[in-house]
């Protein structure tokens, strides 16, 4: 009877000997591994697990990848692959790992055991290890020991998402000082307990859970605690208390999508985090307006579509609008004064409409941070007509038909730090157009076919961002145009230019200068390229085809830098 077992056993084995893939430098190794597999499969069957022996699909000294179903994971399993660093068992059908497991393996930072049907973690099994990166995420697991994450100070990540854990312990997040993130988002848990974080203040993700209850002080007795982004949506949260989380400074607190109805208590207590997202709660109308109202006195963020709340409450109450689109809404012209009582808003887009002009008064004196009209009709926008925005950082005016461009614009804007006006049908920028903005501007794709002297004004020693004019009608580019200024990057592709007059270190004042595609001289552009050799400066021609255009076969070739 024994030999017959023996045989059936080995022929087994045998055929299932296609299913293995090994480097040729781990062979040894690996026969080791089947010859004691295979001597405890005839003396003991019952151990599933042994049946790894036949399953490996790829094994070397760094990591084991597995290509059949693994149900029990004995204790040493891998002992004979001290150097393994990954093991990776996704959706092997694991319903069980013995402590043990992962013994005498020193080097294994990285464990992915997602997709299997793990429904208990034990003392044991991870612990007392160095492993930086566990995922144990999409399985069936209900029970977790409190100690089953003892010892373990390298790790960075915990990933459970998607079990049935209803329990939080404490314990997971003590002494692992790395541990930067800890996802237990789509489980069962309905209480978080006092002091749960009380050693861990990285980010936690807790949302889709069934959190109805939520302990004073999660972050123990410590009230200076600097705590990374708690997310606690969609949870069933009904009160929020105010000492919640007393004390501590938060990154983000996220607990949208709750049965939170109103806020009782100094407000100041909740509103901890720097940003704080109550959105999508039942909220009480009465309750929400004077939240916000707070909010706004405060400058907290809370994440409330006012606009939404408002037609939900039958308020007009607008004053605590941050972030307005107005897009595709067919607007054709906008008063002066039109959003004079929206004293915090940031964000004003009214891209794709049908404006043709842009009187005074209709943006200024707001302070708006973003401002975007692109994609209009745009023609006329008056030199005023973006006075006293001192905390604009960004206008744009892509792709209208804006003819003139005044400097006016540009001035009294500290924070300023791109305007684009591509896509448009300007012909000419005036003396001192940049005496006032010194950032990035986008004139490319317009019709400007001069620039006048000192256009950034008598000061012959700023320093400027990005100015790209490719693809207009530039045909004179004057030595004094830029003279003394220090330019990022300066772009004249694609334009007019046949040749420049005059010292050249006044044309090529920026680190980058880009003037490839234009019609050049022959005899005058190689006179600028063996310049800008000796001088170490970049013009983007390829000069071995400039060459071949010009007819000048005698010159080395050489490629130009981009």
């Amino acid at each position: 009877m024994l030999l017959k077992r023996r045989k059936i056993q080995s022929e087994n084995l045998n055929n299932n000997k296609d299913k293995r893939l090994h480097p040729k430098s781990s062979s040894e190794r690996l026969k080791n591994f089947i010859r004691k597999s295979f001597f405890s499969m005839m003396f003991a069957p019952s151990l599933s697990f042994l049946l790894f022996a036949t399953i490996v699909v790829e094994i070397n000294s760094s990591n084991i990848i597995t290509n059949s179903s693994v149900p029990i994971i004995l204790a040493d399993a891998f002992s004979d692959f001290p150097s393994l660093t990954e093991l990776r068992l996704l959706r092997r059908g694991i319903e069980e790992i013995r402590p043990g497991a992962l013994n005498n393996l020193p080097l294994l930072k990285t464990v992915e055991l997602s997709e299997n049907k793990l429904t208990n973690i034990e003392d044991g099994v991870f612990s007392n290890s160095i492993i930086e990166v566990l995922y144990v995420d999409h399985n069936l697991i209900e029970n977790i020991s409190p100690h089953a994450f003892d010892n373990m100070p390298k790790l960075v990540l915990l990933d459970l998402v998607d079990n049935k854990i209803k329990n939080f312990h404490p314990e997971w997040l003590q002494e692992k000082p790395k541990l930067a993130g800890v996802n237990l988002q789509y489980n069962q848990i309905e209480h978080l307990t006092s002091g749960i974080f009380a050693n861990y203040h990285n980010d936690v993700h807790l949302h889709h859970n069934k959190i109805k209850s939520v302990s004073r002080d999660i972050f123990g007795t410590d009230d200076k605690i600097v705590f990374g982004q708690l997310w606690l949506s969609y949870n069933e949260i009904e009160e929020w208390k105010e000492d919640f989380v007393k004390g501590g400074e938060i990154r983000a607190l996220i607990i949208t999508s709750n049965k939170i109805q109103c806020l009782e208590g100094n407000y100041e207590n909740f509103f901890v985090a720097r940003q704080t997202y109550i959105d999508n709660n039942p909220w009480d109308c009465e309750c929400l307006l004077k939240i916000a109202k707070w909010a706004v006195d405060n400058q907290k963020d809370f994440g409330i579509n006012v606009e939404d709340s408002a037609t939900k409450c039958n308020s007009t109450d607008f004053t605590i609008l941050k972030y307005l689109v107005l897009s595709r809404s067919g607007i054709e012209q906008i008063h002066p004064g039109a959003f004079e009582n929206l004293p915090v808003l940031k964000s004003l887009k009214l891209s794709e409409n049908k404006l043709t002009t842009i009187e005074a008064g209709v943006f200024s004196n707001l302070n708006l941070l973003y401002l975007n009209l692109d994609q209009n009709l745009i023609e006329t926008i008056s030199p005023h007509g973006f006075d006293n925005m001192t905390k604009l950082t960004m206008l744009d005016l892509n792709r209208n038909q804006i003819k003139i461009f005044h400097p006016e614009w540009l001035q009294g804007k500290p924070l300023l730090g791109t305007v684009r006006l591509g896509y448009n049908q300007i012909e000419h920028l005036p003396s001192g157009a940049f005496a006032n903005y010194h950032k990035d501007a986008h004139l490319n794709n317009n019709k400007i076919k001069s620039v006048s002297r000192d256009i950034f004004g008598s000061d012959d020693n700023i320093t400027f961002g990005n100015l790209l004019f490719s693809r207009n009608e530039i045909e004179e580019w004057k030595q004094d145009f830029v003279k003394g200024a220090k330019i990022k990057t300066l772009d004249m592709t694609r334009n007019k230019l046949q040749c420049l007059e005059g010292k050249y270190e006044n044309f090529f004042v920026a680190r980058q200068t880009r003037i490839d595609d234009n019609p050049w001289n022959c005899e005058c552009f190689f006179k600028v390229d063996k310049w800008a050799v000796q001088h170490q400066r970049e013009h983007g021609v390829d000069m071995t085809f400039c060459a071949r255009v010009c007819h000048l076969s005698l010159l080395p070739p050489r490629q130009c830098r981009i």
